[in-house]
């Protein structure tokens, strides 16, 4: 049996998918479909869920695998608009639009079709740059972008539900009833969350405080509560030499000074 690299496994089986037969997609790329299925059966077994799965229409990407499709959008997305934006594809920027691809389609993994899919993690990406740089302009402190990714592509991987659905979904000749479930869904969420956490904060502002020190800030709470920096020298350092004044990349990939 010929020894087939995973990545061709997966172009294979988008074949697959894309065109509803596997001995097409086994010719494409030279390969027998017992070779495919068991090259994927160990890629599988090594992710610990299935990618594919068969329906009554063929082979299609599973509800886990989709969740992978949109991994990759976001981040292809992410990193090209970060790139457009400052004319550097950042690292950590384009790992924050593979998160919101995750996070988009954890709604609608098993609503939505492949395409939808990938459509909705293309977009996350997109959307958490833009969330970042605008919470960054409006002095949010959110160092690492977990609203943006979180809280602003999950609003909108839950709202898209009502749009990529096949079934109900308004791209797919429904009506807006899931849309407007989905926004009371979302809505609801928000005021929950708004009031149960404002609640905690307030509590925590009044009692023990929410911020520390200015020294605990620079040198990072790693240091003064566990003993040990969490992050190597050239992240602590950024650009220049390091210390005040000196520009620090964060891990939503905006610039802090120190």
């Amino acid at each position: 049996m010929p020894s087939v690299p995973p990545t061709a496994n997966l172009l294979a089986f988008e074949a697959v998918a894309r065109r509803r037969s596997f001995a097409l997609a086994a010719a494409e790329l030279h390969l027998t479909a017992s070779a495919i299925s068991h090259q994927v059966a160990r890629l599988e077994s090594q992710l610990g869920v299935r990618l594919f799965e068969r329906s009554a229409h063929g082979v299609r990407v599973s509800a886990a695998g989709q969740q992978y499709l949109e991994r990759v959008a976001g981040a292809l997305t992410a990193m090209f608009t970060i790139w457009i934006k400052t004319g550097k594809p950042d690292v950590a920027m384009t790992a924050n639009g593979l998160l919101a691809g995750l996070v988009g389609i954890t709604a609608g993994c098993a609503a939505v079709s492949n395409s939808g899919a990938l459509a909705i993690g293309a977009i996350a990406g997109v959307l958490v740059v833009g969330s970042v740089f605008f919470f960054d302009r409006i002095k949010v402190d959110d160092p690492v972008g977990a609203v943006s990714v979180h809280g602003v592509c999950g609003a909108f991987g839950t709202l898209a539900v009502g749009l990529f659905a096949t079934e109900g979904g308004l791209f797919y000749g429904g009506d807006v009833d899931q849309l407007v479930s989905q926004a009371i869904g979302v809505g609801a969420i928000f005021a929950f969350v708004a009031v149960t956490a404002g609640l905690l904060f307030l509590g925590l502002k009044y009692t023990i405080g929410l911020r520390v020190g200015r020294e605990e800030e620079l040198d990072g709470l790693d240091v003064h509560e566990h003993g040990a920096p969490g992050y190597g020298p050239d992240i602590l350092a950024g650009i220049g030499e390091g210390g005040v004044g000196t520009p620090r990349t964060t891990l939503s990939g905006s610039l802090t000074t120190a």
